[in-house]
């Protein structure tokens, strides 16, 4: 699908050191994602861990923080 198509995108630019790309790729396939399969899909979790590790590479240690906890929520809620 698409969105999967993208997330890898935006791991190939996070590894090309490309992380204003990564950061904007990251986002359209969070955004896809929520819309597709709602708000607390694997998923999502996995988009949110890697654009928090994005944001960690540019210093943005606040936006990094939100986005682990977000998937840390997504994540505790499937495991119940």
């Amino acid at each position: 699908a698409m969105g999967d198509v993208l997330l890898e995108m935006a791991l190939l630019y996070r590894q090309q050191n490309r992380l204003v790309e990564s950061e904007k790729t990251y986002l359209e396939v969070i955004s896809m994602f929520k819309s597709t399969f709602g708000s607390n899909h694997s998923k999502l979790s996995i988009a949110y861990g890697n654009l928090a590790k994005c944001f960690d590479l540019q210093n943005k240690s606040e936006e990094a923080a939100e986005m682990f906890q977000k998937t840390l929520d997504i994540q505790s809620k499937e495991l119940g």
